[in-house]
């Protein structure tokens, strides 16, 4: 049985409760952007965004971007409530608020104490890198796969523009997740790898059938596709 469970209750929205967790999430969130600087084009994107943003949306937006265990955001994503999920998503936001904090108070005092050499924001990324477990070698890594995968002119230009902007993003960042996912899934990408296709229809509806439940109009489409090819060896249309 499949249930939708997407739609929330609007009495539920126009609570007073629920739209003072919301404003108090909301709130944490502001703060925590405010605290990356908002000199960085990026973070002031992200600012418009979590102004424009439709309050049912902010939790699912947050829980998403924040540094979180997969327990923590699979317990935002399987509550149906919006008090719920908003009381879910809360502590992640909180606890990235407070390491920001700690580590701008950290760079505040070496400043008082010793002028850095660097400047104060990009002692603060560097710092903020250490804490997220994210090391200058893994970047040098990724930047060594865009380089030996491969990548056709065009993909490996857009490659090369967002690997600089993730070089200078904190990690703390939403956009950061998002931007190194991207290269990672880019560089994974078999761009110049290929194998020679199995055009076993019995294995094929066998590996269907046992990864995917139901969607019988798709396998079934799927099956015909294969079966032509089979008969028509340099059949050029789309499945």
């Amino acid at each position: 049985m499949v249930t939708h469970l997407d739609s929330l209750d609007p009495e539920a929205m126009s609570s007073t409760s629920t739209k003072s967790l919301l404003q108090g999430l909301r709130e944490a969130a502001e703060e925590m952007v405010s605290l990356l600087g908002l000199q960085n084009p990026t973070i002031k994107r992200l600012q418009m965004l979590l102004k424009q943003i439709p309050d049912h949306l902010l939790p699912d937006l947050l829980s998403s971007i924040v540094k979180g265990s997969f327990a923590e955001k699979l317990k935002v994503l399987k509550a149906v409530d919006m008090s719920d999920r908003i009381k879910a998503t809360h502590p992640l936001v909180n606890r990235q608020l407070e390491t920001l904090k700690l580590l701008q108070k950290a760079a505040d005092t070496t400043m008082a104490a010793h002028p850095p050499r660097k400047p104060v924001k990009v002692k603060l990324l560097e710092e903020l890198k250490d804490s997220e477990g994210i090391s200058s070698d893994d970047i040098s890594d990724l930047g060594h796969k865009i380089k030996t995968c491969g990548l056709p002119a065009h993909a490996l230009a857009a490659a090369n523009k967002e690997f600089k902007r993730l070089k200078v993003m904190p990690p703390s960042l939403p956009e950061y997740a998002l931007s190194r996912n991207y290269l990672e899934y880019l560089t994974d990408l078999p761009w110049s790898r290929s194998t020679e296709d199995t055009l076993n229809i019995g294995q094929a509806k066998t590996d269907l059938e046992a990864d995917h439940f139901g969607l019988d109009k798709a396998k079934r489409r799927i099956l015909e596709f294969l079966a032509v090819r089979i008969l028509k060896k340099d059949l050029k249309g789309v499945l």
